[in-house]
């Protein structure tokens, strides 16, 4: 079963100020999931049914639908950085909504 994958603005802006390295790492971790939307090793995070998978010292923060079959990545960033900011999770909100 394969899942579109949804890349929001911030997420795309944060893999182009990357390193190519890192990028070419990143977009390859993120293509996965539309094979494997839940991969071992991914942690769901608390307070949210929102996911999130390890690449090196970064983190994608993801989203899944099942019922429509989209990931939808919504924060890419270094482990440091990554969950600061004071980003909402968009398609939580969706969620609840609908």
């Amino acid at each position: 079963m394969s899942y579109r994958l949804v890349i929001s603005r911030r997420a795309q802006k944060s893999i182009t100020n990357l390193q190519v390295a890192e990028q070419d790492r990143i977009e390859k971790a993120i293509t996965s999931l539309a094979e494997n939307s839940r991969p071992p090793g991914s942690v769901k995070l608390k307070g949210s049914e929102d996911r999130r998978i390890r690449v090196d010292n970064y983190r994608v923060v993801y989203g899944v639908r099942d019922e429509e079959q989209i990931v939808e990545v919504l924060n890419v960033g270094h482990r440091r950085d990554v969950y600061r900011r004071g980003w909402k999770c968009n398609a939580s909100r969706q969620r609840s909504t609908a």
